[in-house]
């Protein structure tokens, strides 16, 4: 029996930590929890997949990811994880529905997303571009992350502005639930810094999760000093007012979605997408479900074959000279 930790290494903020996570698998599951209470790891971090139990991990820091492979756990790629579920699914004749022996090595995402902390992580491992080609509803690509690296997986509590006014704002962080993104719109008036550094400190002692924002922001150096995850539109000096009206968890249309509060909400490198909350668990399966296929795709590619092949396309209407 042993123990496996892959490199997934993607960067996520997940309540308060923000760090780069991978994924603590095992070859049973009594194997996986004694490895990781020896890591001081709390059995409510199990990620459990009651239908599909070679999915069974724990999440894990750079730091327990080294501190596990000093204490004896397999270091494997991802895609070597992912291959290895695929082999023994087909050995043992046990499809997504179940496992007879307990076996979990394939640690390719989050699949409990009973707690917001599960769910988080389940988005983020697939991330804004898969769950948009999912059913996910995608931003425009002008709301983009202000600060390289930034990455935001949580509900929304949406925010209604008068233009160059942020007084909405100022209330939303007062009133906003703990571990809520605040998705802001801001009407025609996006040259105003409706968000700064004050602004974000009020925010991260509220513990809300980042905002986005179909606006302009300032204070990028100190906002990325405080890994607050923020994605606008612009970049702008002008502050804006404190005195006009606006709406707190009234549905709020930003970057050409309409967000509802409980809304889910993933940013990345790539862009911003929203999950309907009625949708969750479909985009969720959708998504899962592409990134699995790719899979395959890399593997194939790897071994030489071509997307045209691998795709079907016709290459007929391309002259080749």
């Amino acid at each position: 029996m042993a123990v496996y930790v892959d490199d997934w290494r993607q960067k996520a903020t997940v309540g308060p930590v923000t760090a780069r996570w991978s994924h603590l698998t095992a070859d049973t599951t009594a194997e996986l929890h004694r490895f990781a209470a020896d890591l001081g790891m709390r059995r409510s971090w199990f990620q459990a997949h009651p239908h599909d139990p070679l999915r069974h991990h724990y999440d894990v820091t750079d730091r327990l990811r080294d501190e596990a492979i000093a204490r004896g756990a397999v270091a494997v790629t991802w895609r070597q994880a992912a291959s290895a579920r695929r082999r023994r699914r087909r050995q043992s004749g046990v499809g997504r529905e179940g496992s007879a022996n307990g076996s979990t090595l394939g640690p390719m995402s989050s699949n409990d997303t009973t707690t917001p902390r599960d769910a988080a992580a389940a988005l983020l491992v697939l991330g804004a571009a898969t769950l948009g080609e999912s059913g996910g509803r995608p931003m425009l690509p002008r709301v983009r992350a202000v600060w390289k690296g930034a990455t935001i997986s949580a509900p929304a509590c949406p925010v209604r502005c008068t233009p160059g006014d942020n007084l909405a704002i100022h209330v939303a962080v007062a009133s906003a639930p703990p571990g809520h993104v605040l998705v802001v719109d801001v009407g025609d008036e996006e040259g105003f810094g409706y968000w700064g550094e004050v602004l974000t400190t009020g925010a991260q002692a509220r513990g809300l999760a980042g905002l986005i924002i179909d606006g302009g922001v300032r204070d990028v150096s100190a906002l990325e000093a405080h890994r607050f995850p923020v994605f606008s539109t612009t970049v702008a000096l002008r502050g804006a007012a404190k005195v006009a009206a606006g709406s707190v968890g009234a549905p709020a249309p930003v970057g050409g979605v309409e967000v509802h509060a409980g809304d889910w909400v993933v940013g990345d490198a790539d862009g911003v997408t929203v999950i309907p909350a009625h949708a969750f668990e479909d985009v969720l399966a959708a998504g899962r479900a592409r990134a699995e296929k790719e899979e395959g795709l890399f593997a194939a590619l790897s071994d030489g074959a071509t997307t045209v092949e691998l795709l079907g396309l016709d290459p007929s209407p391309v002259e080749v000279c």
